[in-house]
């Protein structure tokens, strides 16, 4: 069944609204559910408050710059910029071939970590976490999701309970391929994505996604993974994904790695948190994301009657719909 479209809340009144170049073309078709689909402008949310028995984690993610730091040997710098961003909780490493050594010079005293595939062209993604905050309750383990000229592409997670709450905690971190972000490539690598946390997600699970994704909001392949843990940190091609608001957010610079420091402030409910909307069927068949000639280069986000948004074009009018149907 076909959802009405309402008018796009893009800007301000009396604002133009904002182009999202990446969007042009965009367009969602809902098929196999009833009901008329929210829309919602660009900006996202407003920080969400804590609730009574929650508590906070800090989550970051950061691209080391691997073997330029090594080239130039600025180990130290590399070291004090992630000792000096403390504190944090969890946090997802990219281009990082020991992250044993970086959890010990950097000062990440009581944090435990689990490396995954690493070595030559194994484009490594480890996670680390704060023992005095999660439990590990399972083996990490690791899954290909893409392929590039530099190697494979992974997702790395594991499972922690945590400890103040009682939470199911799961914790994903990934370095995405480069240029596949777009058209065919950009939706078999964000449902790749998406279904890697689905097969992993269980009922009541908190989830967290940390990467460089690189690609931007706006693109199909994050479009995609976005659909199923809605609320993010957005350093530019650098997320923090979750499934619960974020209470604040922080970019900060990064050298002398050539990506930003990026985390946030989340909310841990002490319920253990509601699960993310899992449908038995995959994504590529309950929402038809897809690029269609018609749609203009200004845009917001559309989210479906199963909760899952995605970031789209307007009908060439100016921001006065949205392709969503």
């Amino acid at each position: 069944a076909a959802a009405a479209i309402a008018p796009s809340r893009c800007g301000r009144e009396g604002d133009a609204c904002p182009a999202v170049g990446e969007s042009r073309g965009l367009a969602l078709m809902q098929v196999n559910r009833p009901g008329v689909s929210r829309m919602d402008g660009v900006a996202e949310p407003a920080l969400a408050q804590s609730g009574a028995g929650d508590a906070t984690v800090e989550v970051a993610t950061f691209n080391l710059y691997w073997w330029n730091v090594k080239q130039n040997n600025r180990w130290a710098e590399l070291h004090a910029r992630i000792r000096n961003e403390r504190p944090f909780d969890l946090i997802g490493f990219q281009e990082c071939e020991d992250v044993a050594s970086v959890v010990a010079k950097a000062g990440l005293d009581g944090f435990e970590y689990y490396q995954g595939p690493s070595g030559e062209r194994q484009n490594p993604c480890p996670l680390a976490w704060n023992a005095a905050a999660f439990a590990r309750v399972e083996q990490p383990g690791f899954k290909q999701v893409g392929n590039d000229q530099w190697g494979p592409r992974w997702i790395t997670w594991v499972r922690l309970r945590h400890k103040a709450t009682g939470a199911s905690v799961l914790f994903v971190n990934t370095h995405g391929p480069t240029k596949q972000c777009y058209g065919a490539e950009g939706q078999a690598l964000g449902r790749n994505w998406a279904a890697g946390v689905r097969e992993l997600q269980r009922p009541g699970d908190v989830v967290f996604m940390t990467g460089d994704f690189n690609c931007w909001t706006g693109t199909e392949a994050m479009g995609l993974i976005r659909g199923v843990l809605v609320h993010a940190v957005d350093g530019g091609i650098d997320f923090v994904l979750s499934s619960v608001p974020s209470l604040s957010m922080a970019k900060r610079p990064g050298e002398p790695s050539d990506h930003p420091f990026v985390k946030g402030l989340f909310a841990v409910p002490s319920t253990g948190g509601r699960p993310v909307v899992i449908d038995d069927a995959a994504p590529s068949k309950a929402n038809d994301y897809r690029r269609v000639p018609g749609v203009g280069g200004w845009g917001g986000w559309c989210t479906c009657p199963d909760g899952q948004r995605y970031n789209v074009g307007d009908r060439g009018d100016s921001c006065g719909s949205l392709a969503c149907e």
